[in-house]
């Protein structure tokens, strides 16, 4: 059987100009609108896709989410509220209550939990800027039993990193 993986994916960069608009409906910047869909065609040709994707309710990573499935026909985007600015052990909550079924899963959201997040389930120090994809294996063969190391670091992925 093939081992479960978790990408952990942080919303590409967001606007800040937007006076009067609340932080849960920021949109993403010229940066993020660039850097979102190469970060999605990397992501692609890495993994295929996954079967199971979880969203924040934010509209900067509903925007990164939409770009990244826009290569992966038939995946559906399942936004959960809970994730906008969740903390580790909201994280966890969620993870662990996924049936069992999906072998991988990507979860779209932000900082500091999603650090915090890939941090935990590693063992390594971790620190997500902007659409950063974190690449995950995981060492159980449920969501159920994810918990603090036990996952392998497979990949980390972000815009700066791919700049000459």
């Amino acid at each position: 059987m093939k081992r479960k993986r978790l990408h952990i994916v942080r919303h590409a960069k967001s606007d800040w100009n937007h006076e009067g608009l609340s932080d849960h409906d920021r949109p993403l910047n010229e940066r993020g609108l660039r850097d979102a869909p190469l970060a999605a065609n990397r992501f692609y040709f890495k993994y295929g896709t996954p079967e199971l994707w979880l969203c924040s309710s934010a509209q900067r990573a509903q925007t990164t989410a939409e770009m990244f499935k826009e290569l992966h026909e038939g995946a559906e985007i399942i936004t959960r509220k809970e994730i906008y600015h969740a903390s580790l052990n909201t994280l966890m909550g969620i993870l662990n209550s996924i049936e069992n079924a999906p072998q991988e899963v990507v979860i779209f959201g932000h900082n500091p939990g999603l650090s915090q997040l890939a941090t935990y389930l590693s063992g390594e120090r971790i620190e997500m800027p902007t659409c950063c994809v974190v690449s995950l294996d995981l060492f159980v063969d449920e969501w159920s039993h994810l918990a603090d190391n036990t996952c392998s670091v497979l990949d980390i992925d972000y815009p700066k990193k791919h700049l000459i």
